[in-house]
């Protein structure tokens, strides 16, 4: 797969635009990690695409903070890392019920002389 893009240069021209040169990259195809997003089946792991977006993001910033891949790396980037952990359940999302008010203890009251 190719993409273009032009790089402007100082005084250099081309046959085509005076000032531009065109710039033809090309990607490796994409790896079996990022295959698999395309699949329903991480997404089912995790409990849907929404949850999986999130377990992807939280992930990647401690991956970004510093935090250790717990896979082997093997030169690939970090949301790659981050699939393969998914795919081989090492991480998961978890979701804790919010506390309600009546689970809640009562405030610390405070006498009207001590907030003058």
């Amino acid at each position: 797969m190719a993409y273009h893009s032009l790089l402007r240069l100082g005084q250099r021209s081309t046959a085509r635009r005076p000032g531009w040169v065109l710039l033809v990259c090309y990607r490796e195809p994409p790896t079996a990690m990022i295959e698999a997003l395309k699949s329903n089946e991480i997404a089912d792991k995790v409990g849907g695409r929404f949850k999986l977006t999130v377990l992807i993001q939280r992930r990647l910033v401690e991956l970004l903070d510093g935090s250790r891949p717990l896979v082997d790396r093997a030169g690939r980037s970090d949301l790659e890392v981050v699939i393969d952990e998914i795919m081989q359940d090492k991480i998961t999302l978890e979701f804790v019920e919010p506390v309600t008010a009546d689970e809640l203890p009562p405030a610390p009251t405070r006498s009207r002389e001590a907030l003058l």
